[in-house]
């Protein structure tokens, strides 16, 4: 499942030594990348998560976008999840019509146009 989403591991780099999630736009063309380091840490400048920067180039999208296309295209509801390992999980479970915002809101809302049901599974908290 790791292989099909294209989830990997980073040695160098802005993303070294966390999980790698690409994203994607609704197209499923690759826009950026986000990652998540696995053990906490005490410095407070360590972000959970590190997304490719836009300066250089890269648009934070969704992970497992081009599942808006699979679901326009077969009328199927999407799921909207906030994490990458939430999106994950879901395929795993066998749900693949699921992407990842990877927070609690979205830039570009125009990406979910033309769907006809979409089911957001969303956390409680701010």
């Amino acid at each position: 499942m790791a292989s099909e989403l294209g989830i990997g591991w980073a040695t160098r780099g802005v993303l070294a030594h966390r999980v790698v999630f690409p994203l994607s736009g609704p197209d499923g063309i690759p826009t950026s990348a986000t990652a998540r380091r696995i053990h906490e840490t005490d410095n407070r400048h360590d972000p959970k998560y590190r997304t490719l920067e836009g300066k250089a180039g890269y648009v934070k999208t969704l992970f497992n976008g081009g599942a808006i296309a699979h679901a326009r295209q077969s009328g199927h509801p999407l799921i909207v999840v906030e994490g990458p390992l939430d999106a994950a999980a879901c395929v795993a479970a066998g749900l693949p019509l699921v992407v990842a915002i990877g927070s609690t809101s979205y830039a570009y809302p125009d990406h979910f146009a033309g769907l006809t049901t979409v089911i957001l599974a969303l956390d409680g908290d701010q």
